[in-house]
């Protein structure tokens, strides 16, 4: 009891309650293991409630300072976090723009292996379309030697030469052939008819029709030599 009430004593001394000459005077007692007088423990325990009282409010001061603390550090936390996460807003953004910048980049300006394909493409369609009008050229004036001949040949045989230089192109020899070959057959039949040299205008024109298909069938084939390497006809 001694030890527990000096404990008690040196507490109300420590917090100012009571009188405090009065209670060293006890404690000092106790100490010296002399006899308290009853009224000095009466008076010592009259204070008690108050010390109980005082220490029941500093209880409650020191818990409030720390839910204080507690609140404070809460909301310190909460502001770094609010932080942190505008932060990590502000560099998803950041990025967001970047992506955007980079992509409206890339739409303005075609990469090199798209410019390449685009060159490559406008320079296959510039070799199909020369292709084509070539093609074009050809089928105009490429002729056929089988048509060339049965036009100098066969029709030759019946007093109409040079249809097949019309056919390839050369319309001036031709339309010459044809009227030298109708005057050579018609004045030649009539002479032959009367007795005369007739048989020779007829020998005439058969030769001249020999020279025409032959003529006819080779300037054709040298025209379609020459539009095979050129694209161009002679003439």
């Amino acid at each position: 009891m001694p030890d527990n009430l000096s404990v008690k004593i040196l507490e109300l001394i420590i917090k100012n309650i009571g009188d405090t000459a009065r209670l060293n005077h006890i404690l000092e007692s106790i100490q010296k293991n002399k006899t308290i007088y009853n009224s000095d423990q009466k008076y010592v325990e009259s204070l008690l409630p108050k010390l109980s009282e005082k220490n029941k409010v500093n209880s409650e001061d020191n818990t409030n300072e720390e839910l204080s603390k507690e609140s404070t550090m809460k909301e310190d936390e909460k502001d770094v976090s609010n932080v942190q996460l505008k932060r990590s807003l502000d560099e998803a953004i950041k990025k967001i723009e970047n992506i955007e910048k980079k992509s409206m980049i890339e739409e303005k300006t075609p990469s090199k292996d798209l410019e390449k394909s685009l060159n490559i493409a406008t320079k296959k369609i510039d070799s199909l379309e020369n292709k084509a009008k070539d093609q074009a050229y050809r089928e105009q004036f490429y002729k056929s030697t089988g048509t060339t001949l049965v036009l100098s040949l066969v029709l030759g045989l019946f007093g109409l030469l040079g249809l097949g230089h019309m056919y390839i192109g050369k319309e001036s020899k031709g339309w010459r052939l044809l009227v030298i070959g109708l005057v050579l057959i018609v004045v030649g039949i009539f002479l032959w008819s009367m007795g005369g040299i007739g048989i020779i205008l007829i020998i005439v024109y058969y030769a001249l029709w020999v020279y025409q298909f032959s003529n006819s069938w080779n300037l054709c084939k040298q025209n379609n030599e020459y539009m095979k390497t050129t694209g161009r006809s002679l003439w």
